[in-house]
């Protein structure tokens, strides 16, 4: 869902697996902080994310008053921060070796093989090429990355919609 001509520093970032993804996008920005400034802005910090107030007039008054206007935080787990790691790495290189992420962050390589089941599914459909536990996105399954990402995220709810789906 992104596009860049071949010498922009992003699809430069993205031959050379230096590509990141925040709220915004696709972004070649290493930070692993982004802040919030603006109403109902969303900031990541290393150990979590954080939201600021959604009313211009609750913003207004904390801003005025020398305050943060952050009314909203939730801490990532060691776990969070692994499927977080993994998903971008999904999203932006379209392959991971999930063995190898599970134990860079402290987890036997077996921890994401709950997964196998949904990726045996879109290995059926050749989406994903697999050999072991690296996982591949095909040419093929490109449009279809977020459902590879959402097999190992241990929030997904199947209820209906709040945001926009993958497909």
């Amino acid at each position: 869902d992104h596009f860049a001509r071949p010498d922009d520093p992003l699809a430069i970032a993205a031959r050379e697996k230096r590509m990141r993804r925040n709220f915004q996008g696709y972004t070649i920005d290493a930070a692993d902080a982004l802040l919030p400034f603006g109403v109902s802005s969303i900031g990541r910090l290393p150990q979590g994310y954080v939201g600021n107030a959604t009313d211009l007039a609750g913003w207004r008054r904390a801003i005025e008053a020398g305050r943060f206007a952050t009314t909203r935080g939730v801490e990532c787990s060691r776990e969070d921060i692994a499927r977080a790691d993994l998903i971008e790495r999904l999203m932006c290189d379209f392959e991971v070796d999930y063995g190898a992420l599970a134990v860079r962050h402290g987890y036997a390589e077996d921890f994401f093989d709950a997964a196998q089941a949904s990726l045996d599914a879109l290995w059926n459909d050749r989406v994903v090429d697999m050999e072991e536990r690296h996982v591949h996105v095909t040419e093929r399954g490109k449009p279809f990355v977020r459902l590879v990402a959402a097999a190992f995220d241990a929030y997904l709810q199947t209820s209906p919609a709040r945001h926009s789906s993958a497909v």
